[in-house]
């Protein structure tokens, strides 16, 4: 998201300010700094952005610190990226509260202090963390303050994980009861059922990378999955052994298959696939029905802008 003519208010000057994630409610676009502890909001009217506050007890120049984050009974919920803890934020009356969970069992990645977790997905009053390198799915109740720790899919996993650099997950798609989970280091979808918080880990077709995938998106009946970054794999998860259809992407040559991540993010869109860069210079459409591509934007400039970083790390209506 690029928003100009953008003003932000007296505490930072004149500073471009780059989000990490982002959260819109009816007045404001809510989002953290990608290279600093600090929370924003940002007046769609006005185009001011006001520097909310700093998250407690976290580093001050930290890149990095929460990822992503949703909101639960008019309470925002952060999962922290580089952060030490899970931090509540409530819009009324400005306060942060820090949520420690506990440390893992086992011994964790040699980059687990970076990326901890990497997205929430809020369901009535639960708030579930979806992890990158930490070893379970964590749930806090909202309402009895609780902090819930699921990992019966870690040892299945672990046992067909194909690369030991890669995390579990990097996108989750809610289907009713169901969590989604399409799995970054092995050939797998884990199941995630959110009434028995028991789960089921679906092996699927191994392709020749060592990062499997990326993102998951839905349209109530077909389910699409974005392969290392150059195949979309659509299929209805109705059934392990079911059809799937795979979609290879349009001139992904030989210099970009050495890329880790030609593309990273799909998003459902009325009757197209949004497939969106992670080191590639374009997006492209995929219509649902006839499998058609189209390059309807470019983004050379802004990837000329990022020094190296990936164009786009997530994607909200």
């Amino acid at each position: 998201m690029l928003i100009q003519d953008c003003t932000v208010d007296s505490t930072f000057g004149d500073v471009a300010l780059q989000f990490a994630t982002l959260f819109s409610d009816n007045q404001y676009y809510w989002f953290t700094e990608r290279r600093f502890n600090s929370l924003f909001r940002l007046n769609k009217e006005t185009l001011i952005a006001t520097f909310v506050g700093l998250f407690p007890e976290e580093e001050i120049f930290k890149k990095n610190l929460y990822s992503s984050f949703s909101k639960c009974n008019d309470k925002f919920y952060f999962a922290p990226h580089a952060a030490n803890a899970i931090c509540e934020f409530a819009p009324a009356t400005g306060m942060f509260r820090k949520i420690v969970f506990k440390p893992p069992v086992k011994a964790s990645h040699e980059f687990y202090e970076s990326v901890k977790f990497i997205k929430v997905v809020t369901l009535c009053n639960r708030v579930f963390f979806i992890p990158y390198y930490y070893p379970a799915i964590v749930c806090y109740d909202t309402e009895l303050e609780t902090l819930s720790y699921y990992d019966d899919w870690i040892e299945k996993i672990e046992n067909i994980r194909t690369s030991e650099q890669y995390g579990y997950f990097t996108d989750c798609e809610v289907d009713n009861s169901r969590m989604i989970l399409p799995c970054v280091c092995a050939d797998a979808i884990v199941i995630f059922n959110t009434d028995t918080m028991l789960s089921e880990v679906w092996k699927t077709p191994s392709n020749n990378n060592e990062h499997k995938y990326s993102s998951v998106c839905s349209d109530n009946e077909t389910h699409y999955f974005l392969s290392s970054g150059t195949t979309v794999v659509k299929r209805n998860m109705k059934f392990h052994n079911e059809a799937i259809e795979k979609i290879s992407l349009p001139n992904i040559n030989e210099n970009v298959t050495s890329s880790k991540w030609p593309f990273f993010r799909l998003k459902s869109l009325e009757d197209s696939i949004w497939i969106l860069p992670y080191e590639m210079p374009y997006s492209l459409e995929m219509k649902k029905f006839t499998l058609l591509f189209s390059y309807p934007h470019f983004f050379v400039k802004q990837r000329r802008n990022t020094a190296n970083n990936n164009t786009f790390n997530s994607i909200k209506n």
